[in-house]
């Protein structure tokens, strides 16, 4: 089964994004945000994911289901050097 993990930290929410494949993640994601979409609306993100490598396409669309959602990606938190990169490349912290 897939595993996102939504917190709030004293800078936003952190989401982690666990073991799975990545459109089952993504699935998820987007299923918890919807289903509390006032809670989230307006939220800044971390998005922390590992050693995952995503590309930039990837991280542009888990940005855009994001903000469909009216949550801004503002961070990728990762362990795997071209996914900092990608980040780097949309302009997002690492």
């Amino acid at each position: 089964m897939a595993s996102v993990s939504i917190k709030g930290t004293k800078n936003g929410l952190l989401v982690t994004l666990g073991q799975g494949e990545l459109p089952s993640l993504l699935a998820e994601l987007e299923e918890r945000l919807s289903g509390t979409a006032s809670f989230f609306k307006g939220g800044q993100v971390a998005l922390q994911v590992g050693q995952r490598q995503l590309s930039v396409q990837e991280i542009g669309h888990i940005k855009a289901l994001l903000a469909q959602n009216e949550v801004a990606l503002g961070t990728v938190i990762s362990e795997a050097p071209g996914t900092r990169a990608a980040a780097r490349h949309l302009g997002l912290e690492t």
